[in-house]
Formats: C-alpha cells, sequence, structure tokens
C-alpha cells in the first residue's frame, strides 16, 4: 500500500511539473485592458500603402545591357511599319519557309527568308540599315501583300 502511494504522489507530482513547464511556454493571449491603452486623440491612422515603385521588365533589362532594340512585328494584313535604324522587323506567318520576302530598297532593308532548322520555325524578316521608306513585299502562293516601312533615325 505504501509503495502504491509513493507512485501515486510521484505520478501527481510528475504531471504538475508538466502542467507547469508548459504554461511557461505558452504566451498570454488576454487582450490589454482599455484602461492602460495610450490615447488616440491626436492620432491619424491610414491604411494606404507606399507606392510600389515598377520594377524594370526583363526585357529592358536586356535592351539595356544589349543596346539591341526591340523587333518590329508585321500582323497578317497589316499595310504600314514604322522601324528605326538597327530594327528588325518579323513578318508573322502561318507559312513562314512558304513564302517569299521581297523588298524595292536592299540598301535601307536586309531581307531574311522563313526558315526551319529542324526543331523550331523562323519567319522571313528584315533589319533596317539606313533611314527612309522601303518596302516589302511578302509573296505566298502566288499572291502578294504590300508593307510600306519608314525607317526613322535611331533612338537616342
Amino acid at each position: 500500500m505504501l509503495l502504491a502511494t509513493r507512485t501515486l504522489i510521484a505520478s501527481v507530482g510528475l504531471t504538475c511539473v508538466a502542467a507547469l513547464a508548459l504554461a511557461a511556454c505558452t504566451t498570454m493571449t488576454s487582450l490589454p485592458s482599455t484602461d492602460s491603452a495610450p490615447a488616440t486623440d491626436n492620432v491619424t491612422h491610414s491604411t494606404a500603402l507606399p507606392a510600389a515603385q515598377e520594377a524594370p521588365s526583363r526585357d529592358q533589362l536586356d535592351k539595356e545591357k544589349s543596346g539591341m532594340l526591340p523587333p518590329v512585328i508585321v500582323e497578317a494584313g497589316q499595310i504600314e511599319a514604322t522601324a528605326r535604324v538597327g530594327n528588325t522587323i518579323v513578318i508573322n506567318s502561318q507559312t513562314p519557309t512558304e513564302d517569299m520576302l521581297i523588298t524595292d530598297r536592299p540598301d535601307l532593308l536586309e531581307i531574311t527568308q522563313g526558315s526551319y532548322n529542324g526543331s523550331a520555325w523562323f519567319n522571313p524578316g528584315a533589319v533596317a540599315l539606313g533611314e527612309g521608306v522601303a518596302t516589302l513585299t511578302l509573296i505566298h502562293a502566288g499572291e502578294s501583300h504590300t508593307i510600306v516601312v519608314t525607317i526613322l533615325p535611331t533612338a537616342r
């Protein structure tokens, strides 16, 4: 009987020690009373967040590093385009290897025909070499489509 009593007392003691240890680990969750809260008569609250600064895009960073201009994309049916000296002009084509691209001003536009390299299709296009006005003609299945390209000086 004495052994059973001692075991019971030891168990209760361990339970109390565990409870006290657990209580010491917990945080206080009660709110402070309103008596101890600071006065807010002269405090202005704002829910507006500071203006976020827009980070430069990956394209902008790449352009700044390389000095390259973005391409000018010419869509189907487009009859005019404006480029700057150094721009690449890309003709958005559904059948790039079946199209033929020509120009009346090879001194202003260096032509590249559409191609397929075994893993990727490349649209026909041109590189703007100098200032002026040139005509690109896209020929497909006997039909032609003309695009007038105005080439401006390189942006400074």
